[in-house]
């Protein structure tokens, strides 16, 4: 069963329960194209309806002090941000209230001097205590409605996410503080974690450019541009899924990327996702947004996955005139920086011509004006004489952009920035995720031969020891046959950014193993990584044996085979004995697992993050943590085994969608849990000695909210309890609700028998 399925089969269910998603599964990535898939849509992410009611409640002394602060800035304007005046740092504290939901929050002024004052509206940073969410974000600022056009920022922003960059969500409410209107608002979440994982991303370490002044030498790792900027880390929260070493690394890692790229040393495709930076760059030009890609404005986002920085649209601004026909990105420093690289030049011509197409046909006008409609009625509730977005401009530019030139930019920029670089005494490092070029490839393996038609690499049938990593060029396949071995070394790997071509039989399978080692044990090695693909891999009657997971100089890979941003069909494989975190990692993935079985890992079988497939039939069984665990999917299982699991069979989690019929569950911690917005659905199914709870729906991460679970025609024997639902929350037996309780989830995961 497909996506589609999972949604009808589900929609009943979410009716009858009343189920409605402040924010929307994000399960447009795998429906998007695999070269680029897209975040979710900026209806999605909004809060329901067009301009909700956010309450604050602060204390008279507090409310009186950010008076004083707004009087002072309406008086002294820019010059304020000199004035030595400590009011200008008032931080209040109180209560917030939206959508039936109050937090603890700490409010003060923006700390933005650009800002224009207009009547009521107050310039505000809101930062949620604890855990709490609001509209699912836990920072944001409020600002008045006319800043950055207002609802241009709230489109260009979604057409940014659409083109698959992080950029902050932001949408309109009504303010009132202590029972007094602010009016109508812009909420626009800040820049963090919580942000970069709302938006289908792992935590991973943000840059910015930041003023040097003369303190160039007191700061390790920085290197300059002639209008002198330093590459400096701005944002690196700590998580607990990662090591303090591997944080600290990858945020040296991140900078001494960038001070590599600045110092000439490193070219821009060494350091930069080129898809993403090419449809960032594109999407501002036809915007004519020059202010966003100024490098004050620019943030920059490491992707632990690919190792590669990837931009973020920290500020949208479109201007409100088109005042100019030529080329933002030749115009600006940053831009004309990176499109010196000749790869990364092709992709932003070729996406610029793409892009401007759609608003030459129309198809860009069509969804901007179906997302626009709630934004006008909120802005016209606040002023009548609120209108539409003039569009002709956009097209105009785009009848001028859709088969423009880029020539290269000269090189001015970068002779400075290697005497900076020179001067701190930083050498350039370069990223750890390893890369070949073709020649490279045959060198290292003899075992491999070209093959021009297929553009991909054949592997000479029979046993073969692979030496330290097999590294594929871009684009470039994998074929291998019946009867084919590979044996790779402790710290062995395969990268693929082609598709992987593994068609071994039922008689020879295609083996991925360790070597064995001296004293006669099987060896582990680190697992398989395919970055990229333009055509879906495809496996048949393929053994996976031992892997670890990725440990190389801070690109640190939870699991032992991964996929990302690909499509996977996989029939008749086997992964046994893996001591990964994950022995299977799907990420933002179309699949078909068919017959897919994994055996004895020492953690979870599945993961799959931001995905959509299916899994029929198959066995997962010997698992120490979960056997199925989704995390933003839209999945479904099918006639599948799962046996001997010490936690979950089933696990789902943020705001995913599960079907799951004719499942044999046996011997497992617990049977099914639904969690953090996520609705499943269990049927024809049996479920058997189950230790804890059969069936569960809770909430572990506040900014999702409660999640539902319904069993239908679900056999159980020797369980602990039937079912467990969180207040908020919601199990459906046959029919049956079952009574919500008080959980203590917290607990549970750091003390109890969900504890890992």
């Amino acid at each position: 069963m497909r996506a589609a399925a999972v949604a009808l089969a589900l929609a009943p269910f979410a009716l009858a329960l009343g189920w409605r998603a402040v924010v929307a599964p994000s399960i447009a990535v795998a429906q998007a194209p695999v070269a680029a898939p897209a975040a979710p849509a900026a209806a999605a992410l909004s809060p329901l309806g067009p301009a909700p009611l956010l309450e604050l409640e602060l204390a008279k002394e507090d409310v009186d002090a950010l008076q004083r602060e707004l009087a002072r800035r309406s008086t002294a304007g820019a010059a304020a941000a000199a004035a030595p005046d400590e009011a200008k740092r008032v931080r209040a504290s109180g209560r917030a209230t939206a959508l039936g939901h109050t937090v603890d929050v700490r409010v003060e002024m923006l700390d933005d001097w650009s800002e224009r004052l207009e009547g009521s509206h107050w310039p505000l940073r809101v930062d949620v205590r604890g855990d709490e969410y609001l509209f699912g974000v836990d920072r944001f600022s409020l600002r008045a409605p006319a800043i950055n056009g207002y609802q241009a920022e709230i489109l260009m922003a979604e057409h940014l996410r659409r083109e698959g960059i992080v950029a902050p969500r932001v949408f309109f409410v009504r303010v009132a503080l202590n029972g007094e209107s602010l009016g109508l608002m812009k909420l626009q979440e800040q820049l963090g974690k919580k942000m970069i994982e709302a938006q289908e991303r792992r935590e991973g370490a943000i840059l910015r450019f930041e003023d040097g002044g003369d303190d160039a030498s007191d700061a390790p790792g920085l290197a300059r541009l002639p209008d002198d900027f330093l590459a400096r880390s701005l944002v690196l929260e700590p998580g607990s899924g990662k090591s303090s070493k591997t944080r600290d690394q990858q945020r040296a890692l991140a900078v001494g990327l960038l001070d590599g790229f600045l110092a000439g040393a490193l070219d821009a495709r060494e350091v930069f996702d080129v898809d993403l930076a090419a449809r960032f760059l594109a999407v501002c030009e036809l915007w004519r947004a020059v202010d966003t890609v100024r490098w004050p404005n620019l943030r920059f986002y490491l992707n632990p996955v690919t190792m590669r920085l990837e931009p973020v649209a920290n500020a949208v601004s479109p201007p409100a005139l088109f005042l100019e026909d030529g080329l933002v990105a030749t115009s600006e420093a940053w831009p004309r920086a990176l499109l010196r690289d000749d790869e990364l030049r092709a992709a932003f011509e070729a996406h610029l011509h793409r892009i401007a197409g759609e608003a030459r046909s129309g198809a860009l006008a069509g969804w901007l004006r179906a997302e626009e409609g709630p934004l006008v009625r909120a802005l016209r509730a606040d002023r009548a004489e609120a209108a539409p977005l003039a569009l002709e401009p956009i097209a105009t530019r785009a009848r001028a952009l859709v088969q423009a030139r880029v020539e290269r930019p000269a090189a001015e920029a970068m002779e400075v920035g290697a005497q900076v670089a020179a001067a701190v005494g930083r050498p350039p490092v370069r990223s750890p995720v390893p890369r070949a070029t073709r020649a490279e490839a045959l060198a290292a393996h003899p075992f491999l031969a070209w093959n021009e038609a297929a553009q991909a690499f054949d592997v000479a049938p029979g046993a073969h020891d692979v030496k330290d990593a097999l590294v594929l060029p871009d684009g470039a396949g994998l074929r291998a046959g019946p009867g084919t071995t590979l044996r790779f070394e402790e710290r062995g790997l395969l990268v693929a950014r082609g598709p992987l071509e593994l068609r071994g039989s039922a008689e020879a399978p295609v083996v991925l193993e360790g070597r064995i080692r001296r004293d006669g044990t099987a060896g582990t090695w680190q697992g398989v990584v395919a970055l990229a693909s333009p055509r879906p891999h495809e496996l048949e009657h393929v053994v996976v044996r031992n892997t670890k997971g990725i440990d190389r100089a801070g690109w640190v890979l939870t699991g032992g085979f991964t996929v990302r941003a690909a499509e996977l069909r996989a029939a008749h494989v086997r992964v046994i004995g893996t001591v990964a975190e994950d022995a299977i990692n799907l990420i933002r993935t179309r699949f078909a697992l068919d017959d897919v079985e994994v055996i004895d890992t020492r953690s979870d079988a599945l993961d799959c993050d931001f995905a959509s497939g299916s899994i029929a039939g198959g066995r997962f069984a010997g698992i120490g943590g979960d056997a199925i665990d989704v995390s933003g999917a839209e999945i479904s299982v099918e006639g599948t085994g799962i046996a001997n699991v010490r936690d979950k069979a089933i696990s789902v989690g943020e705001r995913s969608k599960l079907v799951a019929r004719d499942v044999a569950i046996d011997s497992v911690g617990t049977a099914v849990a639904s969690k953090d917005g996520s609705i499943a659905l269990i049927e024809d199914s049996r479920v058997s000695r189950v230790t804890h709870v059969a069936l569960m729906a809770y909430t572990k991460k506040a900014e999702y909210g409660g999640a539902q679970l319904e069993a239908r025609g679900v056999a159980m024997e020797k369980i602990g309890r039937p079912a467990v639902a969180q207040l908020g929350s919601r199990v459906v037996i046959d029919g049956d609700v079952q009574a919500a309780e008080d959980v203590d989830v917290e607990k549970l995961y750091k003390h109890g028998y969900m504890r890992k």
